[in-house]
């Protein structure tokens, strides 16, 4: 999926989601000349709020002015009871989770796919086992398509994770330089036996 291919859905493009996601969606959609019909977020988010513009309605109240949607994703969860409704939306609607490069602004559309095939089949061909080499494919097909459920089949339990996968001792010690509320670090207190947190933001409080 590309920007470009967004035209030929003939929905209203309507985003789920406030904040720096929706924000790079806009920029994005205005690249392309594309324009957003309307922005939705979760029941207990709404209060009323504008957004870039747009009055921040409920999912029904969306659905009501809108229809069928093309609906574009901004923001990430780990939550069971957020990813159930995301779930939901996908039911009724065409929903998409558009990618974007955590460095740099090259987009991983069919250009660069193309242009770096030979690289990711290297990579692909010396992964180790077949859940490494499904979960690689399955990164690479959502990002070509947008599709959630290619992510969700990619999902590891958080103890797995730990125990099989990254196997941390009480030996090692985390630095988490930018920690917020602490949230990832409530995850490693089980595995080790140091931690240094840093949180700018709080530190100028």
């Amino acid at each position: 999926m590309n920007w470009e291919e967004l035209k030929e859905a003939k929905l209203p493009i309507v985003l789920y989601g406030m904040g720096d996601g929706a924000d790079r969606i806009l920029a994005a959609l205005a690249a392309h000349r594309l324009q957003a019909a309307g922005v939705f977020a979760s029941d207990e988010f709404v209060r009323g709020q504008v957004f870039r513009g747009f009055p921040v309605l409920r999912y029904e109240e969306a659905k009501r002015r809108f229809g069928r949607m093309l609906v574009l994703l901004a923001f990430g969860t780990g939550l069971p009871a957020v990813f159930a409704r995301i779930d939901q939306i996908a039911q009724e609607q065409t929903l998409l989770a558009p990618d974007f490069p955590v460095v740099g602004d090259t987009p991983f559309d069919r250009t660069f796919y193309e242009a770096h095939r030979a690289e990711l089949e290297t990579v692909h061909s010396r992964l180790a086992d077949a859940q490494s080499r499904r979960v690689f494919e399955d990164l690479l097909a959502y990002k070509r398509s947008w599709q959630i459920p290619y992510l969700r089949r990619c999902e590891t339990d958080p103890d797995e994770a730990y125990a099989s996968i990254l196997r941390l001792g009480p030996g090692e010690t985390l630095v988490d330089l930018g920690a917020y509320k602490g949230d990832t670090v409530q995850e490693f207190v089980r595995w080790l036996s140091l931690i240094h947190i840093s949180e700018p933001t709080r530190l100028r409080c």
